[in-house]
């Protein structure tokens, strides 16, 4: 298992060198302003008498929409390298289609609360071990393992692409950070759950980055023929 990794990592690597796409940092460092821009906005426009972190803790506030926002763009950057790859039938089109369904099940999950609403059935059968507050705070921190074994076993066919599985791990990190406050901080406090959901953002821009920054791969390593030219 470990020789068939290596080989398809250092395949992957040798793919990767032939491949230039246009500077990630500028990119990268442009989200991440508009990101923390679009934080501070969060916590300083409210409602009327709402909580500072109304936004924060509101299923229907600013940073659940954007991180939506930020789930299902990825979600549609994978579908469409999944389309280029079946056009030229890259061996690689599993990796983006099973990142289209997971990048998708997360979006609508931050819209449609399927973590929340399966806590709350799961609640009322059993209770949750005297460790955490409910099952709901279970189900997230369960995301973290499978995303983290889908990383492992999609990493040899992810690295083929500069900054893919870079973002996605750096991403990985900030859902550690925010599943870690999450579960730590007793009672919630109003900076704690500020702290806890703009990780939970940051991790969702570096995921869209991460199918961007494949999708470019993609695109830059086939020749896209026009008809129009012929």
């Amino acid at each position: 298992m470990t020789g068939y990794f290596t080989e398809k990592i250092k395949e992957s690597l040798d793919y990767r060198k032939n491949i230039v796409v246009p500077n990630f940092v500028y990119i990268t460092i442009f989200l991440t302003i508009f990101t923390l821009l679009y934080i501070f906005a969060s916590i300083v426009i409210i409602p009327k008498n709402g909580p500072q972190n109304f936004n924060f803790i509101n299923e229907r506030g600013t940073i659940t929409v954007m991180s939506a926002i930020f789930l299902i763009s990825a979600g549609a950057f994978s579908l469409s390298s999944a389309i280029v790859t079946l056009k030229y039938k890259d061996k690689c089109k599993w990796f983006w289609v099973i990142l289209f369904f997971a990048f998708m099940f997360l979006g609508f999950d931050e819209l449609l609360q399927f973590h929340e609403r399966a806590g709350r059935i799961i609640h009322n059968i059993i209770e949750p071990p005297s460790i955490f507050r409910s099952w709901n705070d279970i189900i997230v921190i369960m995301y973290g393992p499978i995303a983290l074994m889908g990383i492992f076993f999609l990493f040899p066919l992810g690295v083929r692409y500069p900054m893919v599985m870079e973002f996605f791990l750096m991403a990985f990190i900030f859902y550690f950070i925010h599943t870690f406050i999450d579960s730590t901080f007793q009672p919630r406090t109003v900076s704690s759950t500020i702290f806890e959901e703009s990780f939970k953002l940051l991790s969702g821009e570096f995921l869209a980055l991460g199918s961007f920054m494949g999708l470019l791969g993609l695109l830059w390593s086939f020749p896209i023929n026009n008809p129009a030219d012929s």
